[in-house]
């Protein structure tokens, strides 16, 4: 009995610590971003290496975390890179995920990458794929001395 007292004592701990953490992730982006805008061009990345030994992308992802969450609240429940994914999403997909959570889901940010090529505009992955692979027909027609399209589809 003692041990199960612990490990819901840690676990609210835990959570706490979890929410603080998501917090604290959306003030240092929205500071890192106060400061890009301040600082003179060009400074903005010897600032972050020299003050904190962060790369540019970290510093990016940072940034994307605070623009994401600006007005709204973060999921407590999730780590850097699922808050970095999550922050780009729309309205109903940050539902999605919170919802999920609730109902005791552990959420990475694989799952958010998930649901978001799920709720991606009908179509748009099919016509990117199609243009990839037209552009690189008419890569190979213009370096080839035979055709492989019919004449009527030869547009390159």
């Amino acid at each position: 009995m003692p041990r199960q007292v612990e490990a819901r004592a840690d676990a609210a701990l835990i959570k706490g610590l979890m929410r603080r953490t998501a917090q604290d992730l959306i003030d240092i982006g929205s500071a890192l971003a106060r400061q890009k805008e301040a600082l003179p061009h060009g400074q903005f990345i010897p600032w972050i290496s020299a003050e904190f030994s962060m790369s540019e992308r970290t510093a990016q992802k940072l940034m994307a975390i605070g623009r994401g969450f600006a007005k709204t609240a973060a999921p407590a429940d999730l780590g850097v890179e699922a808050l970095y994914e999550l922050s780009s999403a729309n309205a109903d997909i940050q539902a999605e995920v919170e919802r999920r959570i609730a109902a005791g889901e552990i959420i990475g940010a694989s799952d958010v990458k998930r649901y978001r090529s799920l709720r991606s505009p009908a179509g748009s992955r099919p016509i990117r794929t199609a243009v990839r692979i037209s552009l690189a027909f008419c890569r190979a027609e213009s370096t080839s001395s035979v055709s492989i399209l019919p004449r009527e589809m030869r547009r390159c």
